[in-house]
């Protein structure tokens, strides 16, 4: 099963937060990028954030609580190595977060918050002396993305607090979405658009599970390089051999 981040935050900060975002749906957004460069790092980064509208309509006394909030998830992530910053891109502000961890190491520990893994790890990758084959097989869930959000939702064990975020969750209706960049075009894949040739962007739809699928391959061409190489030699010494026995 996997570990949860902790984000220990008071459960009633959770009731507030959606309480007052009731009335404004989508004013909360999470934004995840995760970018697998040439040398096999993974670059992951989560943006959550609140509408700038919305927040500038909060009294100072609201504003704070949320401050308070975003303080203890700022002091949380950085002593588990994130690089932190504000965000705020004039639509939308927030908290973003980033983390480098090389390819051998990414487990679903290190997933963003709301997504898991039906695999042993999220990137999978299968070789051969030709290539090497990169499978990506996420799920996410908006729900847990929101509960995660403010606490460590999976110890809850109350049903009715459960049901009742459930409940605020469908009311607030938050935005999300998910670009994943790989550093070849892929063979395969299920996002909704493709940016470019190696840039694909997943709508994470808020009323149910999103599977989330993608794979890529690197061809080892050092190791073609040798193949042709090795034949080439093995030609010109059958040649050189023919050569000399006719004469």
């Amino acid at each position: 099963m996997r570990r949860e981040r902790h984000f220990l935050l008071p459960k009633v900060f959770l009731f507030y937060l959606l309480s007052i975002a009731i009335l404004t749906s989508g004013c909360i957004k999470y934004s995840y990028n995760i970018e697998i460069d040439n040398k096999d790092v993974v670059h992951i980064t989560e943006i959550d954030s609140m509408r700038s509208s919305f927040i500038k309509k909060l009294d100072e006394e609201r504003n704070k609580k949320i401050q308070y909030a975003i303080d203890i998830k700022k002091a949380n992530l950085t002593s588990e190595k994130y690089e932190i910053e504000d965000f705020d891109d004039g639509k939308y502000k927030g908290l973003k977060s980033v983390r480098h961890i090389k390819l051998s190491r990414f487990s679903d520990l290190y997933l963003p918050q709301g997504f898991s893994t039906p695999q042993n790890r999220p990137i999978v990758v299968s070789k051969s002396f030709y290539k090497k084959t990169y499978s990506i097989l996420l799920n996410y869930n908006i729900k847990y993305a929101t509960r995660n959000m403010i606490d460590n939702f999976s110890t809850f064990s109350d049903p009715e607090e459960d049901e009742k975020i459930d409940s605020l969750h469908k009311r607030i209706k938050p935005i999300s979405e998910l670009t994943i960049k790989i550093p070849a075009k892929a063979i395969s894949h299920n996002a909704d658009g493709v940016l470019n040739n190696n840039e694909y962007k997943w709508n994470l739809i808020s009323n149910k599970p999103v599977d989330i699928s993608i794979k890529y391959e690197k061809i080892n061409w050092l190791n073609i390089f040798l193949t042709l190489l090795m034949i080439f030699t093995v030609i010109l010494l059958i040649t050189a051999i023919k050569n000399r026995d006719t004469k």
